[in-house]
């Protein structure tokens, strides 16, 4: 499945540019262009999968000494060497030089960063007297069940976020979330992928015992989880149809909205579906004639993923709410999946939250970590600090999952863990688990970005500090995430020498992690 989607965006966008590859004569009498429209750099632009045309309008002007008899190929670069992706082909030229394609096709742009130039026609020189703006394109696209009592049901997402340096491509919770993250070089070319799906919620594979998500203690599933959850059989063994599980009754559909900010090229993406079980008593794994039907679990699942820093922080939010007006408790095995370019598992380190150094880890180590928001670090053991070809990740999580535990891998090619979270989806208002996920290729930039993370989720709330000592104070204010600002002394009547009596910011207010709270300690009556 992580092939297909790219295959697919990649044919798609390869067809269409097919009809514009010409060989053209090479027009020796241009030394010099420059893109015009459009006029900044970088240039966020995004393809729309679901649509069949997407265009944008390219412009510019050239040197040419023979503007009737010279063309111009519209070519992006990337990479060192550089290779381009021809956009156009044989552009002719007004009077004076310019030029201009008013509906150019922006399939070639999507899935890369890279360079636009106007070079003479027939030739592929990658140099900077052919100026042009930086392309970042960005890609999305709903995977609906095709055929069947369920046609048309949105099940699944694929969502590509580029921005300078790094992009993620996305998929929805029940198939890889984050399903890739990419770390490009200074020549815009792609140099390693870190993570592999992070964080899912899947049905199970071959050799599971249960799914991602259990609800009252009965397995269930989330959209694109239940639509792969019982696969094709044999005729005559499915009725009516052998479509499998995405022709049940009650499959769930999925929505989910794409945004991505073109000042700076932020991606968000919003998912929301219903949970859904098999019937009462269904054992794990279930088959066509166990699990004919799905049924609501009175849960839904809400997603956030915010791509931001250029592309080297991901965001993901999870709030599970009640659809019935009742309580549910839920257990929760969000996996992980780390590739760092091949590495192997057996070069993949891991630092967990209250270790000092990185270990590789096999099937089935378990791993405890301190009950506190915290960081997983993640490299290859035998690479150096910054190798390109390997790259480095961490993840953050707001709230400590009960236990880790290493899988075999699920893709055949990476290291993946599953963290254990268990809670009650209140009758009223969320239950939600938030994480962050950095790619870097040095480990001060992980580290750097992680911290971002973890102070975000471990704001400063001033605690009631009325009546303590300095040290219980101080002590106080580490645990909420605070410091110790200044400390001034005052008469009091009502508080014993030596104990607080006010705090700036006063008890109860919320402020950015680590916030100085100023104190005012009393020293007695006179």
């Amino acid at each position: 499945m992580r092939l297909l989607y790219r295959r697919v965006s990649l044919a798609s966008a390869v067809a269409a540019v097919a009809a514009l590859t010409v060989a053209m004569p090479a027009s020796a009498a241009i030394t010099t262009t420059t893109i015009t429209t459009p006029g900044t750099s970088p240039v966020y632009s995004t393809l729309n999968g679901d649509t069949p045309t997407n265009t944008i309008a390219l412009a510019g002007t050239t040197d040419s000494t023979a503007p009737a008899t010279d063309k111009v190929d519209l070519r992006c670069f990337y990479g060192n060497p550089a290779t381009s992706v021809l956009v156009q082909a044989g552009v002719s030229l007004a009077a004076g030089g310019s030029f201009s394609v008013p509906a150019a096709n922006l399939g070639p742009f999507a899935f890369r960063e890279c360079r636009l130039r106007a070079v003479p026609a027939g030739t592929t020189t990658n140099n900077n007297v052919y100026r042009g703006p930086l392309m970042l394109t960005s890609y999305f696209s709903t995977s609906k069940i095709v055929g069947g009592p369920n046609a048309g049901t949105a099940v699944d997402f694929y969502n590509w976020g580029q921005q300078p340096g790094a992009a993620s491509d996305f998929t929805s919770v029940g198939t890889g979330g984050l399903w890739d993250s990419y770390l490009f070089d200074s020549a815009y070319g792609l140099d390693t992928v870190v993570f592999y799906g992070n964080p899912f919620l899947w049905q199970g594979t071959t050799g599971d015992t249960r799914s991602g998500i259990q609800v009252g203690g009965q397995d269930a599933y989330a959209s694109s989880a239940a639509a792969r959850l019982i696969a094709r059989s044999a005729p005559g063994t499915c009725p009516p149809s052998c479509n499998g599980s995405q022709d049940n009754p009650g499959l769930p559909p999925l929505t989910f909205t794409f945004a991505q900010d073109t000042t700076n090229g932020n991606v968000t993406i919003h998912e929301s579906e219903n949970i859904v079980r098999c019937p009462p008593g269904t054992a794990y794994p279930p088959t066509h004639a166990t699990c004919g039907a799905f049924t609501s679990t009175g849960v839904k699942i809400d997603r956030t993923m915010v791509q931001d820093h250029s592309g080297h922080v991901v965001w993901v939010t999870d709030s599970f709410s009640s659809t019935d007006g009742t309580a549910h408790p839920i257990d929760l095995l969000y996996g992980n999946a780390q590739y760092l370019n091949a590495s192997r598992v057996a070069n993949i380190g891991y630092q967990f939250a209250g270790q000092s150094t990185y270990a590789a880890h096999a099937t089935g180590d378990t791993v405890t970590v301190p009950a506190r928001p915290g960081s997983v670090y993640i490299k290859n053991l035998n690479a150096d600090d910054g190798d390109p070809t390997t790259g480095q990740g961490a993840i953050t999580y707001s709230v400590a999952p009960a236990g880790v535990t290493f899988a075999a891998s699920r893709f055949g090619v990476d290291s993946d863990f599953y963290m254990h979270y268990t809670g009650t989806v209140p009758a009223t208002g969320a239950l939600t688990y938030a994480f962050g996920f950095s790619t870097e290729f040095t480990t001060a930039a992980v580290v750097a970005d992680s911290l971002e993370i973890l102070h975000s989720f471990t704001p400063c709330k001033v605690p009631k500090l009325k009546g303590k000592t300095l040290s219980q104070a101080k002590a106080a204010l580490k645990t909420a995430y605070c410091a110790l600002g200044t400390v001034k002394k005052a008469k009091s009547k009502t508080v014993k020498k030596g104990r607080v009596i006010s705090s700036k910011p006063a008890a109860g207010v919320t402020k950015p992690w680590g916030t100085l709270v100023n104190l005012k300690i009393s020293r007695g009556k006179k």
